[in-house]
Formats: C-alpha cells, structure tokens, sequence
C-alpha cells in the first residue's frame, strides 16, 4: 500500500534513514559492531551512518526549500528554454516521483534490520557455531607477515593464535616445557577425551562469515566445573602427546579461572 501524502513519505523516510544511521553508529560505539566484522572495515560502517544522516538531512522540509529556491534561481536564468521541453522535464520528475513513492512495506523491509537488531542482542560466535566449522586443534591458516609477527613476540604476549602460528612455523620440540597465559572460551568435546578441553577464539579476517577456529587443547583434571562457551584465562606449560596417530602439543595446565568476556573476543591474522 502505498504512502500518498508527500510530507508523510518525506517525514518516514528521513526518520527511517536517520535510525539506520543512529543504530549504526551505536554499534560502533559500543563495539558490537566488532562482533560482525573485522575491526579494519569499522570506518566503512561510520561512512555509511555519515552517509545516511546526510541523505535523511535532505528530505527535511527546511532544506528541500533550500534546493527548490535554487531550482527556481536556475529557472530563471533559463526562461526562454523551450515549453514544450520543460513540460517534458516535468512530466518525467513527476513520473520519476511516482516510481520512487514509499510503501509501507518498503518502510518495513528498510527497518528491519534495525527492529532485530534493537531486538536481539548482539553476541559473538560460541560453541554452538563450531558445528559448521572444521575443528583442529593448533592449526590455523596463516599469512607470512602474521606468523612472522607472532613469532617476534615474547610467550607471555602471545595469545592462542600466536600459538597456533608457532607450532606450524617451528619445530614442535621447541615448544616443549614454554609456558603459556592465554584466554579463551572453553569448547568441550569427547575428541578430547576426559581431562582435556580446548581453549578457542575464532579468527576473522573480513567479518564472521568467514571466521575461522583457533584452539590449544588443555589438559585440566577438573573439567567437570567448565561449561562451554565459559571464557577462561588458563595458565602453564607445553608437552607434546600423541593424538591419532599425530603428535600435538597440549598445555598442561596450572590454573584455570574465569574471566569476563574480552570487549574483543576475536582474533585477526
């Protein structure tokens, strides 16, 4: 059903550009937005609320008087343009007016995004979207710089996936006795075995669709007290055993204890 009267379509619209333009800059200020996509791309997104506000801006009243006064300064600088041809001109503005008219299903459609977004609350990857993505403990793809980068760091900066890069770019002996202090939400599986459990951050490159997992299997005997997705900072040192046939560092841990949420929970390569 279409929306008739102007003032109303020009009213909806600019609210509902201005609301996407607001809910856009609140995920920027309250970070969620870095839940969706990698934090290098976040200023395309306050592009876009700019970009928003300002065409909102446009269908206000005060400044479509603006830009009908210089139509008619223009105008005037071409009165003795052709009738027949400025009958022509507005025949296909108003044509053009009329194909552009709101509906309020579009109205609808447009602000969707921003009702589920008011509605559902922004929450990162857990446990439960490791379903659809492969798990490998310790191994993770990497570019050169970035292993490059993680390798330059001290052990006790290195978080899980500076890890993951170490054990692809070295050898797996060196590794044997270092200590380690990570952070990581606890992913519970029975190809652990029973006293051991993966400390994982996913890994995103442009945004969650292609997030990847990064994991050190921890050995912790009291894994009974752990729940998935339960973020932990866990403390000790590496050995290597032999899982399937395959051997695999595994961090035998010191302490395991509970910690909020990092207000970045991903990791970037």
């Amino acid at each position: 059903m279409k929306i008739t009267n102007p003032r109303l379509q020009s009213a909806l619209k600019s609210l509902a550009l201005f609301g996407l333009a607001i809910f856009l800059y609140t995920r920027i200020v309250n970070g969620s937005l870095l839940f969706y996509i990698n934090e290098r791309f976040a200023w395309f997104t306050l592009a876009a609320a700019i970009g928003l506000a300002l065409v909102a801006v446009s269908y206000q009243p005060a400044w479509r008087r603006l830009a009908h006064r210089d139509d008619a300064h223009e105008h005037a600088d071409h009165e003795h343009a052709d009738h027949a041809h400025a009958e022509h001109e507005h025949a296909a503005h108003e044509q053009a007016g009329h194909d552009h008219g709101l509906s309020w299903r579009g109205l609808f459609i447009v602000m969707l995004p921003v009702m589920l977004g008011i509605l559902i609350p922004p929450r990162p990857l857990g446990v439960s979207a490791l379903a659809t993505r492969e798990v490998s403990v310790g191994a993770v793809a990497g570019m050169p710089a970035a292993i490059r980068a993680a390798t330059a760091k001290t052990d006790a900066e290195k978080n899980i996936l500076d890890w993951a890069y170490e054990f692809q770019s070295a050898d797996l002996k060196q590794v044997v006795g270092r200590e380690a202090d990570v952070i990581g939400f606890v992913y519970k599986d029975e190809q652990f075995g029973d006293s051991a459990f993966s400390a994982a951050r996913y890994v995103v490159s442009c945004c969650v669709a292609d997030a990847a997992y990064a994991g050190l299997l921890v050995q912790w005997p009291a894994i009974a007290t752990l729940e998935n997705d339960q973020w932990v900072q866990v403390r000790g040192h590496f050995e290597l055993i032999d899982k399937d046939g395959q051997t695999v560092p595994i961090l035998i841990a010191n302490s395991v204890e509970n910690t909020p949420q990092p207000n970045q929970p991903y990791l970037y390569p």
